[in-house]
């Protein structure tokens, strides 16, 4: 599948924030220009999606600890200031103490901080807990990315060996992640205007369209892996 090409092209970009999502939506179709009727629509309405989605999360973020939400709005500031200035990445005067503190935020969260959002993701366990089998590897590649963003030293093998590590961890888990976000939706009170918004349901039937046609082929590749992989770990996170 050609959108599936693509995105294994840019994958180590994406890993390494090297790549913006207008960058990645512009290759695409220019990459895949015979299917751009098809795959136009789908990006049109999924930026539509993500405005009504950023919405909806503030509620699902509010039952988490203080310590958590602060995480995740620093780290969501941190994506949307590299999406908006690409060249940030060059400037680790600029760029280092950015991610030092974000970084900081993991590491200080409490125990009762992360028992709270395994409680809520319980696949994140032996990321967040100390006794976890992913803990040292993740907090080994935290230092890493610390020193790799500040202009420091750092052991460049080791840095990819952890991030294949958790990246791998993480693929391992999109079936156990994928049942916990299914239960979730299948639980949840889906307000009238979205049900009734035609440019989501429009979005819908596109894809279901496209899924039914190439779906089979597309999850068989792996590209599905990698990217749920990808969205779930933080590594690359794509916001309104």
């Amino acid at each position: 599948m050609c959108v599936g090409q693509v995105l294994t092209q840019v994958r180590t970009q994406i890993q390494l924030h090297q790549i913006t999502p207008n960058e990645i939506e512009n290759k695409v179709l220019s990459s895949c220009a015979p299917y751009k009727a098809q795959i136009q629509p789908l990006i049109t309405a999924s930026h539509a999606i993500q405005e009504a989605y950023s919405g909806q999360t503030t509620g699902y973020l509010a039952q988490f600890p203080q310590a958590v939400q602060d995480v995740i709005s620093n780290g969501s500031a941190l994506q949307v200031l590299i999406q908006n200035d690409p060249s940030l990445l060059n400037n680790t005067a600029e760029l280092g103490p950015k991610v030092k503190a974000f970084t900081g935020l993991i590491r200080a969260l409490s125990d009762s901080d992360r028992e709270a959002v395994v409680k809520e993701l319980p696949f994140l366990a032996p990321v967040l807990l100390s006794n976890g089998s992913q803990y040292a590897t993740y907090n080994s590649f935290l230092n890493n990315v610390d020193a790799f963003t500040s202009g420091e030293s750092y052991d460049k093998d080791e840095l990819l060996s952890e991030l294949n590590s958790i990246h791998g961890y993480f693929v391992s888990v999109i079936p156990q992640a994928i049942d916990h976000f299914y239960d979730l939706i299948q639980n949840a009170t889906i307000p009238e205007d979205i049900v009734n918004d035609n440019e989501l349901n429009a979005f819908i039937k596109t894809a279901t369209s496209l899924g039914q046609k190439y779906g089979g082929a597309f999850i068989n590749s792996g590209k599905l892996a990698f990217l749920l992989a990808s969205g779930i770990s933080g590594v690359f996170v794509f916001t309104s």
